[in-house]
């Protein structure tokens, strides 16, 4: 998804022809929680989806990361203010919106990451921009 998501929004989103809304899955327990809020937290500075592409570009670090990591990603990498990032963070101020949107998510039967609702079709899987095009290009 690091190189289909850029692509379906430039193609898509920015067109207004698609509306990419994003849950979070919870998968790895704490970590994946910790993850979530950061991305959420870095989103109260307008920095979601630049916490959302470091987090899946460096994953590696996720599992073992802590406030302080992520919180000179947010200064390093997203230049936003990191001492109002990381009050968030360690706030846990967005705990329960992610842990409401895995529940949601499981209950509607979402397994497997990533997971696509469109206009009422589940896909699953990571699948690649030309089959994305053929779905949404197939839409009325």
């Amino acid at each position: 998804m690091l190189e289909t998501e850029p692509k379906l929004k430039e193609s898509y989103v920015k067109t207004g022809r698609v509306k990419l809304v994003f849950r979070h899955i919870l998968d790895f327990g704490e970590p994946s929680l910790f993850a979530s809020q950061a991305a959420e937290c870095a989103g109260d500075q307008g920095a979601f989806w630049a916490m959302h592409g470091l987090l899946y570009q460096r994953q590696d670090a996720v599992w073992t990361a802590d406030a302080a990591l992520f919180k000179g990603w947010a200064k390093d990498d997203l230049h936003i203010d990191a001492d109002a990032f990381a009050g968030c963070l360690t706030s846990s101020k967005y705990k329960s919106k992610v842990e409401a949107q895995y529940a949601a998510a499981r209950a509607s039967g979402v397994r497997i990451r990533p997971t696509f609702d469109i206009n009422g079709k589940r896909v699953q899987g990571a699948i690649s921009f030309d089959e994305f095009r053929k779905i949404l290009d197939a839409l009325p």
